[in-house]
């Protein structure tokens, strides 16, 4: 799987330590944060790159959305409260300017499938709408090539676009930001 520009997904180490190009995206959450070293912003940003990355060390990324919410803000955050609406904002700065444009695609599709089949789980099967039902099965195996495919694509476009350090270039190392 892919290697976003996050370098490292060690989640015991400040996010902004690890990822100081960060700061820069994200420098008015940065800003904000009165806590020592940045800590409290460094454990949002931390769940924020577990949510959304499809870093290959992002031990979540196998698990759906709705899961990995979850299970982020119970297992990491141990809070089963977390405000995850107050970061919206964060989380989709995040998705438009960390995650490549691939990244970002497979993203969102993956979504779509996640929601395909919690509506087929959810739609009892009957005369009226086996039809229905039927083709939307069909579209899914059709979805399930496109996905395999893009996941081929961000992994091949990681293979081709790496700078020192074994990191893909982001925007701001090639210029778009």
């Amino acid at each position: 799987m892919p290697k976003s520009i996050i370098s490292n997904f060690n989640t015991n180490i400040n996010f902004w330590e690890a990822n100081p190009q960060m700061k820069i995206i994200f420098n008015e959450f940065y800003e904000q944060d009165s806590s020592k070293d940045k800590l409290d912003s460094s454990k949002i940003m931390w769940g924020i790159a577990l949510l959304v990355d499809p870093n290959e060390s992002n031990s979540f990324r196998h698990i759906s959305y709705v899961e990995r919410l979850d299970e982020i803000k119970t297992g990491y955050f141990k809070d089963k409260k977390f405000p995850w609406v107050e970061y919206y904002n964060i989380i989709e700065i995040y998705k438009n300017h960390v995650l490549t444009k691939p990244e970002l695609t497979l993203h969102v599709m993956e979504r779509k499938l996640e929601e395909r089949i919690k509506l087929l789980n959810d739609t009892p099967l009957t005369l009226e709408n086996v039809e229905l039902i039927d083709k939307v099965q069909l579209n899914l195996t059709k979805i399930e090539k496109e996905l395999k495919e893009l996941r081929k694509m961000v992994k091949d476009e990681d293979s081709n676009v790496k700078a020192k350090g074994d990191k893909k270039l982001g925007m701001l190392d090639s210029g778009q930001f």
